[in-house]
Parts: C-alpha cells; structure tokens; sequence
C-alpha cells in the first residue's frame, strides 16, 4: 500500500526534527558548560615536589580574583572570565619564590593544561613586582565584549625609589616581573599613564598591571 503524503505532514514531519535537534543540542549545551575552556595544571619546585597553597590571581583586564593550589599542588579554572578570543592572565605566587605569568586566551569548549615550575627566590630581603603592559576592551550592543584584546611588548617597564631606577623591558606578552629590596616604589611603564606607588615586601610579590589605552565598544 502506498502512502500519499500531503504537504501539511511533510511540513510538521520537518519541524518535530528541528524541535528534537535543537532541544537535544541545547542540553548537551549545557551539560558541556562546565568544561568550557577549562584550565588546570599542577604547581611543582624544582625538586618535583608539589607546592601546596599557592595563589593563582587570574586577572581579566579589569579585576583580579585568586584561587589557591590544593596540598597536591594541583588548581582548576572551571571558567575563564572573559569574552571568547580574549585574554585572561594568570599571575602563581608562593611566598620565598620567583612569580610565574601565564597569558591565556578563552577558546570555547577546550581545556587547557598549564603545569608550572617555581623557582626559589635567591635572596629573602627582597620581594618582586609582576604585571602585564595591556589594553583591555569593554562594551558592545550586538555582541558584548570584556577581556584583555592585546599586550605591551618590549615596552620599557621601571621602578623609582629616592632617585634609583630599576628597570626591565616586558616580554612578547607584555610581561614583566622586577626583584628589588624591600620598599616603597613609583611605578612606570612605558605607553601607560599610570603611575602607582607599589610597596614591595621582602619574599613576597606584588601584582601590578600597566594599562595602555582601553577599547570601548558603544
């Protein structure tokens, strides 16, 4: 026996497939939305040991929120805080060790493995500044965007204290980390207006970043 179909049948037949594609695709969606740019990784020394307890500051362009490493040095990021394409950065402290800079970019759907080596610092009486030249961007009707959109490279970066200058040149991410003696400093950066007094303690670090310009988006 053969059956005619009539146009009105084609035409629902094809919606109740689109309405079981799309309700199937919003729940893996959401099933999938933890594991959405994921970040994990496990602190070490230089000795392979696990560090336990150190900070990770995650810095979005516009404000810093820290975790902290579990007893078996390992973290997790179950979520970038920043729009897709844009950077975030990772700042890993430990009190007695040299600062580590991770630049990362949210990708959507994919995890990302960042394990970190820390070194000892060589001397107690000092502390570090560690920070990033940057241009965040912000705004947008149709699609919103908030992030870091690019970074200050080979920018000079220098500190000043009772007419001393200590100064560095930021990396190819625009980032920069100085060790100095335990003390009051004026901050510089090279392309940035901005011009913080940091205070530097001894064997510990102190996050500081330079903006450059800011994108607004109407």
């Amino acid at each position: 026996m053969k059956i005619k179909w009539t146009g009105s049948l084609t035409v629902l037949l094809i919606i109740l497939l689109f309405a079981a594609y799309f309700v199937t695709a919003n729940a893996a969606g959401r099933s999938d939305l933890r594991d959405t740019d994921t970040i994990s990784g496990v602190i070490k020394g230089e000795d392979n040991t696990p560090i336990g307890n150190a900070e990770i500051s995650i810095f979005d362009g516009f404000t810093i929120r820290s975790i902290k490493s579990d007893r078996n040095g390992v973290y997790n990021i179950l979520q970038l805080p920043v729009s897709a394409d844009l950077h975030a950065v990772l700042f890993i402290t430990k009190d007695g060790y040299i600062p580590s800079i991770i630049n990362v970019k949210r990708r959507e759907e994919v995890k990302a493995d960042y394990p970190v080596t820390m070194k000892r610092a060589e001397s107690e009486k000092n502390g570090y500044i560690a920070g990033v030249v940057y241009q965040p961007i912000k705004g947008g009707k149709i699609k919103y965007q908030s992030g870091i959109n690019s970074f200050g490279r080979g920018k000079r970066v220098w500190l000043e204290n009772e007419g001393i200058t200590t100064e560095t040149k930021s990396n190819q991410d625009g980032q920069f980390i100085l060790e100095v003696p335990a003390g009051r400093y004026v901050l510089h950066a090279e392309g940035s207006r901005e011009k913080p007094v940091v205070e530097i303690t001894e064997g510990k670090t102190t996050i500081r970043n330079m903006r450059a310009g800011i994108i607004l988006v109407d």
